[in-house]
């Protein structure tokens, strides 16, 4: 439990836009753990590579710098 916690409070200080915003967690009263996070429109990575198949490495390359910077 306390590393959930303590990456609770790295994801809720977490301000990046390339991150999902993180709100909270918590767990319900059958020990079921739930993340509350934005929502956004669109579709998710696996529709989008089902429906055009795996990316070529200069495709991705530009979305992966994204992602970690």
């Amino acid at each position: 439990l306390t590393l959930l916690f303590k990456r609770r409070q790295l994801l809720v200080n977490l301000d990046h836009p390339n991150v999902v915003k993180f709100y909270d967690l918590f767990f319900t009263t059958d020990s079921v753990y739930w993340e509350v996070t934005a929502t956004y429109r669109g579709p998710t990575l696996q529709v989008f590579l089902q429906r055009h198949g795996a990316l070529p490495e200069e495709r991705c390359r530009p979305i992966a710098q994204q992602l970690f910077s």
